[in-house]
């Protein structure tokens, strides 16, 4: 499955059910009880923060970065920070290692973790002064 951009006008103990966006769902052709997490990449005194920076989710669960303003963000799962070989493949097999340029005001980077392998999922926020890292554990 190829990663998704939309610019928009509009099972394991201890992970919870996540929230639900029908927006996103009705968008991705998903039921409206879909977890759909999110992250949001925001600019705080010149540098690119990523709110929160890390979240739990489960697979088959899916994750939105959402950026908040006109700055270009990009996202990037960091290939040499991945201490599960399966996780990375997952991702690469999915065509879901990176973001397009993140352009305007609720531009969004969606990622399916359908089928993901449990694992740490890290990730950098490249935009506005020096990356900010991040992580997705799938459990």
């Amino acid at each position: 499955m190829a990663p998704l951009l939309w610019i928009a006008a509009v099972g394991c103990s201890g992970v919870p059910d996540g929230p639900h966006d029908p927006e996103v769902a009705a968008f991705l052709g998903v039921p409206a009880s879909t977890p759909i997490h999110r992250f949001d990449v925001v600019v705080r005194d010149g540098r690119s923060v990523i709110l929160p920076r890390t979240r739990d989710v489960r697979a088959g669960d899916w994750v939105q970065f959402v950026a908040a303003g006109h700055r270009v963000h990009s996202i990037h799962f960091a290939r040499d920070a991945f201490d599960d070989e399966a996780a990375w493949r997952f991702l690469e097999a999915s065509h879901q290692t990176a973001s397009p340029p993140l352009i305007g005001e609720d531009a969004r980077f969606l990622v399916s973790f359908e089928g993901a392998p449990p694992g740490a999922y890290p990730f950098h926020v490249m935009g506005q002064g020096p990356p900010m890292e991040g992580v997705i554990r799938v459990r």
